[in-house]
């Protein structure tokens, strides 16, 4: 599933969108097998609601944290809400605020020794 949308209400972006994404950049099921077992990821808080002016895009909602499996060009970040695993599009970056870097198999590991499993996988 990608996308995520919500209610239209004042459906402006108020940040300048980067340069279009390449037109061959296509979320198809090469590309999400790619990203879908990163040994690390990022994590982002939305600075600012994002509405999707495309296909490829997701809206998101400001404050949402945003788990980015992949950057293009340093300017549009693949990845999914954290809520919502299953769910992914790209955001541009300048709509995103960095909190910080996971190695997976240190988090893994650590959750491991908590006694907790670890989600987020795109399968």
């Amino acid at each position: 599933m990608t996308g995520l949308n919500f209610g239209s209400g004042d459906a402006t972006n108020h940040l300048p969108l980067p340069e279009e994404l390449p037109q061959d950049v296509q979320i198809d099921v090469e590309f999400l097998q790619s990203v879908s077992s990163p040994s690390q990821f990022a994590i982002y808080k939305v600075g600012l609601d994002f509405y999707a002016t495309e296909d490829r895009h997701m809206s998101v909602k400001k404050d949402t944290m945003f788990v980015a499996l992949k950057v293009f060009n340093d300017e549009w970040v693949f990845g999914c809400p954290d809520f919502k695993p299953n769910t992914f599009g790209f955001v541009p970056r300048n709509y995103l605020e960095f909190v910080k870097d996971i190695d997976k198999t240190s988090e893994m590991e650590a959750m491991h020794s908590r006694g907790q499993s670890f989600g987020g996988s795109l399968n």
